[in-house]
Protein backbone atom coordinates (compact mmCIF):
# COMPACT_ATOMS: atom_id res chain seq x y z
CA UNK A 1 0.00 0.00 0.00
CA UNK A 2 1.22 3.68 -1.11
CA UNK A 3 0.14 6.85 -0.01
CA UNK A 4 1.60 9.72 -2.89
CA UNK A 5 0.71 13.36 -2.42
CA UNK A 6 1.72 16.29 -4.81
CA UNK A 7 0.17 19.71 -5.53
CA UNK A 8 -2.22 21.75 -3.39
CA UNK A 9 -3.51 20.21 -0.34
CA UNK A 10 -6.56 22.22 -0.61
CA UNK A 11 -7.63 24.65 -3.51
CA UNK A 12 -7.83 27.72 -1.81
CA UNK A 13 -10.72 30.21 -1.64
CA UNK A 14 -10.65 34.55 -0.29
CA UNK A 15 -10.39 33.58 3.06
CA UNK A 16 -7.79 30.94 3.00
CA UNK A 17 -5.09 30.18 0.72
CA UNK A 18 -4.43 27.57 -0.87
CA UNK A 19 -2.05 25.21 1.32
CA UNK A 20 0.27 22.88 -1.08
CA UNK A 21 0.74 19.13 -0.08
CA UNK A 22 3.49 18.85 2.66
CA UNK A 23 5.70 16.05 4.80
CA UNK A 24 3.58 17.07 8.19
CA UNK A 25 0.04 16.62 6.10
CA UNK A 26 1.75 13.45 5.14
CA UNK A 27 2.66 12.26 8.58
CA UNK A 28 -0.21 13.32 9.57
CA UNK A 29 -2.58 10.63 7.41
CA UNK A 30 0.21 7.65 7.72
CA UNK A 31 -0.14 7.96 11.77
CA UNK A 32 -3.78 8.25 11.87
CA UNK A 33 -4.10 4.89 9.95
CA UNK A 34 -2.11 3.29 12.43
CA UNK A 35 -4.03 4.56 15.26
CA UNK A 36 -7.00 3.61 13.17
CA UNK A 37 -5.39 0.21 13.48
CA UNK A 38 -5.29 0.75 17.32
CA UNK A 39 -1.30 -0.58 16.22
CA UNK A 40 0.99 1.00 19.51
CA UNK A 41 4.13 0.99 20.55
CA UNK A 42 6.43 1.70 17.56
CA UNK A 43 9.34 3.86 16.97
CA UNK A 44 9.86 6.41 14.39
CA UNK A 45 13.79 6.99 13.09
CA UNK A 46 15.35 9.09 10.57
CA UNK A 47 14.68 7.51 7.12
CA UNK A 48 18.50 7.79 5.18
CA UNK A 49 18.17 6.49 1.59
CA UNK A 50 19.07 7.93 -1.47
CA UNK A 51 15.12 7.85 -2.81
CA UNK A 52 14.13 10.61 -0.04
CA UNK A 53 14.95 14.04 0.32
CA UNK A 54 14.24 13.48 3.53
CA UNK A 55 11.99 11.02 5.61
CA UNK A 56 10.94 9.05 8.45
CA UNK A 57 11.25 5.42 8.78
CA UNK A 58 8.39 3.77 11.16
CA UNK A 59 9.16 0.49 12.65
CA UNK A 60 8.89 -1.83 15.75
CA UNK A 61 12.98 -2.99 16.48
CA UNK A 62 13.83 -4.61 13.36
CA UNK A 63 10.26 -4.25 11.64
CA UNK A 64 9.84 -2.02 9.34
CA UNK A 65 6.07 -0.89 9.34
CA UNK A 66 6.39 2.52 7.22
CA UNK A 67 9.00 4.64 5.04
CA UNK A 68 7.44 8.07 4.05
CA UNK A 69 9.15 11.46 3.42
CA UNK A 70 9.80 13.56 0.57
CA UNK A 71 10.93 12.35 -3.10
CA UNK A 72 14.10 13.25 -4.17
CA UNK A 73 13.63 13.53 -7.62
CA UNK A 74 17.04 13.64 -8.82
CA UNK A 75 17.28 10.10 -8.07
CA UNK A 76 14.43 9.29 -10.80
CA UNK A 77 15.29 11.54 -13.61
CA UNK A 78 13.38 9.96 -16.51
CA UNK A 79 10.56 11.46 -14.18
CA UNK A 80 8.76 14.54 -15.67
CA UNK A 81 7.87 15.77 -12.50
CA UNK A 82 8.11 19.62 -11.51
CA UNK A 83 6.42 19.87 -7.93
CA UNK A 84 7.23 17.89 -4.59
CA UNK A 85 6.37 14.56 -4.11
CA UNK A 86 5.52 12.75 -0.71
CA UNK A 87 5.54 9.52 -0.31
CA UNK A 88 4.38 6.65 1.70
CA UNK A 89 5.24 2.97 1.51
CA UNK A 90 3.66 0.52 4.27
CA UNK A 91 4.93 -3.03 4.79
CA UNK A 92 1.45 -4.58 5.17
CA UNK A 93 2.73 -7.83 5.56
CA UNK A 94 4.07 -7.01 8.90
CA UNK A 95 1.81 -4.13 9.71
CA UNK A 96 -1.11 -6.54 9.50
CA UNK A 97 0.39 -8.97 12.33
CA UNK A 98 0.71 -6.07 14.44
CA UNK A 99 -3.20 -4.86 14.14
CA UNK A 100 -5.21 -5.32 17.67
CA UNK A 101 -8.82 -6.41 17.19
CA UNK A 102 -9.61 -5.47 21.19
CA UNK A 103 -8.76 -2.07 22.01
CA UNK A 104 -7.70 -0.54 25.34
CA UNK A 105 -10.37 1.67 26.99
CA UNK A 106 -8.89 4.20 29.41
CA UNK A 107 -10.83 6.62 31.08
CA UNK A 108 -11.08 10.48 29.58
CA UNK A 109 -9.19 12.48 32.45
CA UNK A 110 -11.55 15.38 34.00
CA UNK A 111 -8.54 17.73 34.28
CA UNK A 112 -7.87 20.18 31.75
CA UNK A 113 -5.07 20.06 29.20
CA UNK A 114 -2.18 22.66 28.89
CA UNK A 115 -0.67 23.47 25.74
CA UNK A 116 2.60 25.42 24.99
CA UNK A 117 4.18 26.13 21.61
CA UNK A 118 7.82 26.54 21.28
CA UNK A 119 10.23 27.34 18.03
CA UNK A 120 13.71 26.12 19.19
CA UNK A 121 16.47 26.80 16.94
CA UNK A 122 18.64 23.50 16.57
CA UNK A 123 21.35 22.02 14.29
CA UNK A 124 20.73 20.60 11.39
CA UNK A 125 22.18 17.08 13.00
CA UNK A 126 19.84 17.14 15.50
CA UNK A 127 16.13 15.44 14.81
CA UNK A 128 13.12 15.95 16.15
CA UNK A 129 12.79 12.17 17.28
CA UNK A 130 15.87 13.21 19.54
CA UNK A 131 14.11 16.37 20.47
CA UNK A 132 10.74 14.56 21.19
CA UNK A 133 12.88 11.50 22.81
CA UNK A 134 14.43 14.18 25.45
CA UNK A 135 11.47 16.14 26.08
CA UNK A 136 9.42 13.25 27.16
CA UNK A 137 11.99 12.06 29.27
CA UNK A 138 11.86 15.29 31.20
CA UNK A 139 8.32 16.01 30.83
CA UNK A 140 7.68 11.94 32.32
CA UNK A 141 3.90 12.09 34.24
CA UNK A 142 2.64 15.35 32.84
CA UNK A 143 3.69 15.05 29.37
CA UNK A 144 0.62 14.30 27.23
CA UNK A 145 1.57 14.62 23.30
CA UNK A 146 4.41 16.44 21.69
CA UNK A 147 3.85 17.51 17.77
CA UNK A 148 6.30 19.27 15.40
CA UNK A 149 4.27 21.65 13.15
CA UNK A 150 6.91 23.50 11.67
CA UNK A 151 10.17 23.30 10.23
CA UNK A 152 12.03 26.53 8.92
CA UNK A 153 15.23 27.34 7.33
CA UNK A 154 16.70 30.19 6.56
CA UNK A 155 20.82 30.80 7.11
CA UNK A 156 20.68 34.29 7.28
CA UNK A 157 18.44 34.40 10.02
CA UNK A 158 19.13 31.71 12.23
CA UNK A 159 23.00 31.26 11.52
CA UNK A 160 24.61 28.42 9.31
CA UNK A 161 23.70 24.30 9.81
CA UNK A 162 20.45 25.79 11.91
CA UNK A 163 17.09 25.29 11.76
CA UNK A 164 14.03 26.21 13.65
CA UNK A 165 11.12 23.76 15.01
CA UNK A 166 7.95 24.70 15.73
CA UNK A 167 6.71 22.04 18.77
CA UNK A 168 3.37 22.03 20.86
CA UNK A 169 3.91 20.46 23.88
CA UNK A 170 0.50 19.22 25.48
CA UNK A 171 0.42 19.03 29.50
CA UNK A 172 -1.94 17.19 31.55
CA UNK A 173 -2.21 15.61 35.58
CA UNK A 174 -4.91 12.68 35.68
CA UNK A 175 -4.61 13.73 39.16
CA UNK A 176 -5.05 17.35 39.23
CA UNK A 177 -5.53 20.83 37.65
CA UNK A 178 -1.62 22.04 36.57
CA UNK A 179 -1.51 25.05 36.79
CA UNK A 180 0.37 27.58 34.44
CA UNK A 181 3.54 27.87 37.40
CA UNK A 182 4.17 24.62 37.41
CA UNK A 183 3.70 23.78 33.20
CA UNK A 184 6.51 27.47 32.76
CA UNK A 185 8.42 25.70 35.61
CA UNK A 186 8.28 22.29 33.71
CA UNK A 187 8.77 23.68 29.85
CA UNK A 188 12.29 25.55 31.98
CA UNK A 189 13.39 22.52 32.73
CA UNK A 190 12.80 20.93 28.93
CA UNK A 191 14.79 24.10 27.76
CA UNK A 192 17.52 23.31 30.21
CA UNK A 193 17.86 19.62 29.28
CA UNK A 194 18.23 20.84 25.75
CA UNK A 195 20.50 23.06 25.89
CA UNK A 196 22.53 20.93 27.53
CA UNK A 197 22.15 17.88 25.73
CA UNK A 198 21.98 19.16 22.22
CA UNK A 199 22.77 23.39 22.08
CA UNK A 200 18.95 24.11 21.70
CA UNK A 201 17.97 27.63 22.68
CA UNK A 202 14.45 29.34 21.71
CA UNK A 203 13.98 31.22 18.44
Amino acid sequence: MTIVLSGEENEGNWIQPEQPSGFFYLKSIVEQLLVSLNIEGFQVSPLQTAEYEYGSLIHRGPLEMVRYGAVNLDYFPDADIRSKVFFADFEWDVIMKMIRTQADIRPVSKYPVVERDLALIVSHSVTFQEVEKEIERIGRGVIKSISLFDVYENEQQLGEGKRSYGIKMVFSDPSKTLSDKEVDKKVSKILEGLQDKYGIYLR
